[in-house]
C-alpha cells in the first residue's frame, strides 16, 4: 500500500470514529463532498501548493473558503493544509464512504456488459445478488464491448468472470493442453 493510501485511510478512520460518535456520519460525507471540491478549485489549489505563501496566509484562505462547514470540517483541512496533505481529499473521501458504506452494511456492486442493460435486467441481478449475499446492495453498470457477450461483476474486492471473452480464452487454453489420440492410428496429436 502507497504512504498516501495509508495515510488517507487514517485520515477517514478518525473522521469516522468523531463522526459515529456524534451521529453525524451522513453529515461528514456531505462536509468530505464540499471540502474535497471546495479545495479542488484552481485558485485556491494554487494558493495551497505555493511555497511563497505562509502557512498562517493559507489557513485564512482556507477558513474563507470553507465558511459554511463545521468548524470540525474546517479543522481537518487546516490540519491537512500544515501536513501538505490536501492532495488526500478524494482518496479520504472514498476511504471515509467505504467505512460508512461497511458500517450501515451496503455493498457496491459494478455491472460490466458488452451492451446497455435494462434496468429490469438490473433488477433480476440485485434480486439474485440480494439471495447469495448480506446487506444493501448498490448498482452500477457500464458497458465494455470487448467482454463480447455475458457480463462481470464487481463486488467489492471479488470479480466474477461470466464474460464470452474469458470463456473462449479458457477454452483456447484449454484446447492447448488437450492431447487427442486416434483411435484407428494410437498416434498422438497435439
Amino acid at each position: 500500500m502507497v504512504k498516501n493510501d495509508v495515510s488517507a485511510k487514517r485520515y477517514a478512520q478518525a473522521v469516522f470514529q468523531i463522526a459515529h460518535e456524534r451521529d453525524e456520519l451522513s453529515k461528514w460525507q456531505c462536509e468530505l463532498k464540499v471540502l474535497s471540491s471546495s479545495l479542488k478549485d484552481d485558485q485556491v489549489r494554487a494558493v495551497m501548493e505555493s511555497p511563497k505563501i505562509k502557512l498562517s496566509d493559507k489557513v485564512t484562505v482556507v477558513k474563507k473558503v470553507l465558511h459554511d462547514t463545521s468548524p470540525l470540517a474546517t479543522n481537518l483541512a487546516c490540519l491537512m493544509v500544515a501536513k501538505n496533505s490536501l492532495g488526500l481529499f478524494d482518496s479520504l473521501e472514498d476511504e471515509y464512504n467505504a467505512l460508512v458504506d461497511a458500517h450501515y452494511g451496503r455493498q457496491h456492486v459494478e455491472v460490466i456488459a458488452a451492451v446497455p442493460l435494462k434496468t429490469k435486467d438490473l433488477d433480476n441481478i440485485k434480486l439474485r445478488l440480494a439471495s447469495i449475499t448480506d446487506g444493501e446492495l448498490i448498482l452500477s453498470s457500464r458497458v465494455a464491448p470487448e467482454i463480447i457477450g455475458g457480463i462481470v461483476l464487481k463486488i467489492g474486492d471479488k470479480l466474477i468472470d461470466g464474460s464470452v471473452r474469458t470463456r473462449l480464452r479458457d477454452l483456447k487454453r484449454n484446447l492447448g493442453e488437450v492431447t487427442l489420440t486416434s483411435p484407428a492410428t494410437g498416434w498422438s496429436l497435439g
